[in-house]
C-alpha cells in the first residue's frame, strides 16, 4: 500500500524514536477519525438522513473507525479517502463543473486505491454506478473524461512501474499472502470471513441490516443513490 509507506518512510528521515512514531500515528488516527466522522455525517446528510440520525451513525463509525486505526496500519488513510470519494461522487453537479474538479474526483480515486491496492474493486464499482446512472452518463462530457483520465495518472504510474522494474502490475505480497500466482478467486479468502472473533462479526449487523431494509427503501433514493 504505496501511500502509507510514502508516509512513514517521509517521517522516518526526521525520527526514529519510539516515542515519537507513537504520537506520530496516534496524531494521524485523531486527525482520521475527526476527517471519518465529518464525512459520514456529509454522506449520511446527502443521502436525506436528519442531522441527529446523521450525527449519531458519523459517531458510530467514527469510533469503530478509531478502533481499527490503533494498529497503525493503512487504513489510517484508506476510511477517510474511501468516504470522501463517496461524498464527492454522489455531488455530480460539483465535479461536472468542468476539467479541473473531474480531476480532483480522479485524485481522489487515485489517492483511495495507492492507500489500500484492494480498495480499486470499489473504485470499479463506484464508475460503474456513475456510468449506469441515466442522467450521470448523459451528462459526461469530453472534459469530464480527460480530468478523470488526468486524476487517475498517479495510479497509472504506479501500476506501469511496477510492470517495469517488477514485472507484475501488483506488489507480490498479495500472490504471497494467498499462496498462488494467478488472479483466481482464493478459498481462504472467504473463510477468514468465520475465523474472526465474535466481537468483531458485530459489524457485519449493520450492513447485514441495511441491505434488508434496500428494498422498502429503494424507491425513496434519488437516481446517483440508486
Amino acid at each position: 500500500h504505496p501511500l502509507w509507506l510514502m508516509v512513514l518512510t517521509v517521517f522516518s528521515f526526521f525520527t526514529s524514536k519510539p516515542r515519537a512514531i507513537l504520537a506520530f500515528l496516534s496524531a494521524c488516527s485523531l486527525i482520521s477519525t475527526i476527517a471519518t466522522y465529518l464525512l459520514s455525517r456529509t454522506l449520511i446528510r446527502l443521502s436525506g438522513g436528519g442531522r441527529v440520525i446523521a450525527s449519531a451513525l458519523a459517531a458510530y463509525v467514527a469510533l469503530y473507525a478509531l478502533h481499527i486505526f490503533t494498529g497503525g496500519m493503512e487504513v489510517i488513510l484508506t476510511v477517510p479517502l474511501l468516504l470522501a470519494v463517496l461524498v464527492v461522487a454522489q455531488k455530480t453537479e460539483w465535479w461536472q463543473r468542468g476539467l479541473l474538479q473531474s480531476a480532483c474526483l480522479g485524485l481522489l480515486i487515485s489517492a483511495m486505491v495507492l492507500s489500500r491496492l484492494d480498495s480499486i474493486m470499489l473504485a470499479g464499482l463506484i464508475f460503474a454506478g456513475l456510468l449506469l446512472n441515466p442522467t450521470t452518463r448523459q451528462s459526461l462530457r469530453r472534459d469530464h473524461l480527460l480530468g478523470l483520465a488526468i486524476g487517475l495518472l498517479p495510479l497509472a504510474i504506479y501500476f506501469f512501474s511496477n510492470q517495469l522494474w517488477f514485472h507484475t502490475w501488483l506488489p507480490v505480497s498479495g500472490m504471497a499472502k494467498q499462496m498462488k500466482f494467478n488472479h483466481l478467486p482464493s478459498d481462504p479468502a472467504f473463510h477468514s470471513l468465520y475465523g474472526k472473533q465474535k466481537s468483531q462479526l458485530l459489524s457485519v449487523l449493520p450492513v447485514m441490516l441495511a441491505i434488508g431494509l434496500l428494498p422498502f427503501l429503494y424507491r425513496r433514493l434519488t437516481a446517483i443513490q440508486q
